[in-house]
């Protein structure tokens, strides 16, 4: 698992394609757009609660399966 701190989003997109050829690593950040830009697991605050947004492709890619009780909380 490797957690991508919003204080780098702007090197975000140079690092999330730096892993286009790992398998097995799990990006997760509190960056904004993190799950657009290709990352896996966005932490994103609505309404004052922390809630999380899953990119299913680019978990896919990254051979990084997500359990099925996860992706019901979605």
């Amino acid at each position: 698992m490797l957690f991508i701190s919003s204080s780098v989003r702007d090197d975000m997109a140079a690092i999330i394609s730096s892993l286009a050829s790992a398998q097995g690593v799990l990006t997760v950040s509190d960056a904004r757009l993190f799950v657009q830009a290709g990352g896996i697991i966005g932490l994103v605050n609505v309404d004052g609660k922390i809630r999380f947004e899953i990119n299913s492709r680019a978990a896919l890619q990254a051979h990084v399966q997500i359990s099925s009780p996860l992706l019901n909380l979605f």
